[in-house]
């Protein structure tokens, strides 16, 4: 699926020509979302009740305890946190695991009040500090240009994941026309038997929330995929924007 587009510039000049004809007075940018996802399952534990006693909080004690297990982005944030320090921790108790399951890429599609957002963010905001958040779709999504965080009757939000919020959208420095997450993935920690076919973009952090801004969404190209308790679901998203050169 493609991103929207928008029509900057239309009108007629002062001679009654048309500007549609004139190439130099018309600018249509075409906005594009493209997504990389890709499930990583757990670490393996050599002494869980070692590791529940030396690791700060933020890990799954029932998924640690009860087989041994820690989500890859508990650790990749620990590290992160922690440094050289708690590596050398993580390397006396971690004994295999952190492996990637499937990894899926698929085109957005920019949504209405997506476009209409950047419209009146660019046009016409001012002391605007953007916040967005990646959540997750159920199975067999089919998101629509019409819909809205309150309405998309073409697919549910899955919030099957140990964080409490939907996961931030840190996006890296614009450049070439393109921004993205790529230094700082959206990741999920699976605490359940899921079903996952997209993923979407909004303004609104709260899991299941209705309200806020629906940016884009868009469903796996390869289908619906398949997460156990402890895997890892980390989102790459990349925007684009382009003159279509007409």
């Amino acid at each position: 699926m493609s991103g929207g587009m928008v029509v900057i510039g239309r009108g007629s000049d002062s001679f009654g020509g048309r500007v549609e004809s004139t190439r130099g007075l018309r600018g249509i940018a075409r906005a594009a979302g493209h997504w990389c996802v890709s499930a990583v399952s757990p670490f393996r534990v050599a002494d869980p009740e070692r590791a529940a006693l030396v690791l700060p909080s933020g890990f799954d004690r029932r998924l640690l305890l009860g087989a041994g297990l820690l989500h890859v982005s508990y650790v990749e944030r620990l590290i992160r946190a922690a440094g050289d320090r708690m590596r050398r921790v993580l390397d006396e108790l971690l004994v295999g695991g952190g492996d990637v399951q499937w990894s899926d890429a698929y085109q957005n599609l920019i949504v209405n009040t997506g476009l209409d957002d950047y419209l009146d963010k660019y046009f016409k905001g001012s002391s605007y500090t953007a916040a967005h958040y990646v959540g997750l779709a159920s199975s067999s999504p089919t998101p629509a240009a019409s819909d809205t965080m309150s309405s998309h009757g073409g697919w549910t939000e899955s919030t099957s994941y140990s964080e409490s919020t939907r996961q931030a959208f840190t996006p890296g420095s614009v450049s070439s026309q393109s921004v993205s997450n790529s230094a700082s993935k959206a990741a999920f920690s699976i605490n359940g038997t899921v079903t996952v076919g997209g993923a979407f973009l909004t303004t609104n952090s709260t899991k299941s929330g209705t309200t806020g801004t629906l940016v884009a969404a868009g469903a796996f190209t390869g289908g619906n995929k398949s997460l156990q308790n402890g895997d890892t679901l980390n989102v790459q998203a990349t925007f684009t924007q382009a003159d279509d050169g007409v």
